[in-house]
């Protein structure tokens, strides 16, 4: 349970706020009204007294292309998806390979301004073999494994490790 809870909802954003044991974590969501993203501002402020060090997953599933077809023959859409991490970029890049009926393919991406230290782009190495959203094996073991994915369903992970000082905020 949380010790404290809070969301406010604007014109284009979300902002949530939530406290545990000493650690306050923003997040605000907002899609640009001239850009087709969707933007992430993440704020992690420690209210203790002692240094707090912990890991940070952010995360997104993906349904790239048509969602009528995604929803009604995921287990074959699914077999066109592609997704790896580009160090360069610092990204889980995503995209459904075209077929002789769809000529045009979806793209994604998933980024930070901070570096990772791992990443995941297959849901199965993400929650693990029989599990579910409640209890994903990477949050259990506290790493992801770097998978990419071809042909099964796709998230995109980004594991980050943060300190913070007494009073410390990052963004």
């Amino acid at each position: 349970k949380l010790d404290k809870w809070e969301t406010r909802h604007g014109l284009g954003y979300t902002t949530i706020t939530a406290e545990k044991q000493g650690l306050q974590i923003e997040i605000t969501y907002l899609v640009p009204v001239n850009d087709p993203v969707e933007l992430w501002k993440v704020r992690f402020k420690n209210t203790s007294e002692t240094t707090r060090e912990f890991k940070s997953f952010a995360f997104t599933e993906w349904v790239v292309g048509d969602q009528f077809n995604e929803d009604n023959y995921r287990n074959i859409m699914a077999l066109y998806n592609r997704g790896y991490y580009d160090k360069e970029l610092h990204s889980v890049i995503v995209h459904k390979e075209p077929t002789s009926t769809r000529t045009v393919t979806g793209y994604g991406f998933f980024t930070s301004d901070v570096s990772p230290e791992k990443f995941d782009c297959r849901k199965l190495s993400f929650l693990g073999q029989y599990r579910s959203w409640n209890n994903p094996i990477a949050i259990e073991e506290g790493s992801c494994k770097n998978s990419t994915v071809n042909g099964e369903d796709m998230v995109g992970v980004l594991q980050h490790i943060l300190s913070l000082q007494p009073s410390e905020e990052k963004e």
